[in-house]
């Protein structure tokens, strides 16, 4: 899908949508050997051996991913820590969203799936 059309999707108000929360077993599976778009253009490729490479228009970074007590979590370096997200899929399966221990979220869509 064009980015353009990976834009107006993820960016349509008003569709009822149905959000599953995903949990250890499922969101290895959700990721691995997976790409993610985003509405801003970016780019995420989640390696199976825990890799994750995320492009946007300036740049490629190259972290880690793992899948720790229910939740992703992403590792950039030059940091060491790491950021765990709740996972949840939209029913229709296209469709993630990301969530932050502050509650903010992030919406990808499978680009690998169009």
């Amino acid at each position: 899908m064009p980015i353009a059309g990976l834009l107006a999707a993820l960016g349509s108000p008003g569709s009822a949508e149905t959000w599953l929360p995903l949990g250890d077993g499922q969101i290895g599976p959700a990721l691995a050997a997976r790409v993610v778009g985003y509405a801003d253009g970016t780019i995420q490729d989640f390696k199976a051996d825990g890799t994750t490479l995320f492009q946007s228009f300036w740049s490629l970074r190259h972290g880690r991913w793992k899948v720790e007590v229910g939740r992703y979590c992403s590792k950039w370096p030059p940091r060491e820590d790491w950021t765990c997200y709740r996972v949840e899929r939209e029913e229709r399966g296209l469709d993630l969203r990301f969530i932050d221990g502050a509650g903010q979220v992030t919406t990808g869509r499978y680009l690998d799936l169009q």
